[in-house]
């Protein structure tokens, strides 16, 4: 289903529940903290697109076939304009790698339309093809995915770090030369027609 299209904007509220729009997702994450808010009682009256942890949401507008995973802090909230996928019978971070793969956005690329801004149709997604494994291996598959991001991510951490300490390092070092706190005159061989 789609989430809500006609005036989304009239259910924005200063606070509440989470009310997901396409810009608040990327792929596997939903935004929530910068997430527009939606009370309570007007999310009950829209219960067709009332969220539930597991959904899957997908960006219809601006950044067509990104997917993410509805977290539990999402429960009861809504959506706005994007795809809501209901959890069903797969597991719901295989089939958020899956529409986020390149086969599926490929699919997505070969139907969107619009020139200022790339947008698909949910009747598009139902004729994609993706190859199903049994839900067992679905969650392994995930599960294997999700330990090699970790992974990734740590390295990356890891190495944005020493990048850093790195750069703060030669910057004292540099600044230490200049200002003749260290003699850097004697590590340098000086060629004897050059003295």
């Amino acid at each position: 289903t789609v989430g809500i299209v006609v005036n989304p904007s009239e259910y924005v509220s200063d606070e509440g529940l989470p009310f997901i729009y396409g810009g608040d997702i990327s792929e596997g994450h939903i935004s929530i903290e910068s997430a527009r808010r939606i009370t309570a009682s007007d999310s009950l009256q829209q219960e067709k697109t009332r969220l539930q942890p597991g959904d899957l949401l997908t960006v219809r507008v601006g950044a067509p076939g990104v997917t993410a995973v509805v977290p539990e802090s999402c429960a009861g909230g809504n959506c706005a304009s994007v795809m809501l996928i209901r959890r069903g019978n797969f597991d719901s971070k295989w089939l958020c790698f899956a529409m986020n793969s390149r086969m599926i956005r490929f699919q997505v690329e070969g139907v969107q339309y619009g020139a200022a801004q790339e947008q698909f149709n949910i009747s598009h997604a139902i004729n994609f093809w993706l190859a199903v494994p049994p839900q067992a291996e679905q969650h392994e598959i995930s599960k294997q995915l999700e330990e090699g991001i970790a992974l990734f991510d740590e390295l990356h951490a890891k190495t944005t770090s020493a990048i850093n300490l790195l750069k703060e390092r030669r910057a004292a070092l540099i600044a230490a030369a200049v200002t003749g706190q260290i003699d850097v005159r004697d590590l340098v061989d000086v060629p004897p027609e050059a003295a």
